[in-house]
């Protein structure tokens, strides 16, 4: 569950291959879900959010060289 990580331990854990940047979205689209009533988000495109960590993940499972934050949500 990648919720707790904060952003520094987070991309430490995508580099490593220790989550997925479509795990991280998928919770970060679940918990939006769940606290919708806060009404903190103006909008959000969860279609765009999981392709684009599916694409970090791909290029990440490439070998790609990737900046420190590539997949954080």
């Amino acid at each position: 569950n990648p919720a707790p990580f904060s952003i520094s331990a987070l991309s430490t854990s995508l580099a490593r291959g220790e989550c997925s940047a479509e795990t991280v979205v998928s919770d970060m689209l679940q918990r939006c879900e769940h606290h919708r009533g806060l009404h903190a988000l103006i909008a959000q495109d969860p279609k765009q959010v999981l392709s684009a960590a599916q694409a970090a993940d791909r290029r990440r499972r490439a070998g790609k060289r990737l900046g420190p934050l590539h997949g954080v949500p």
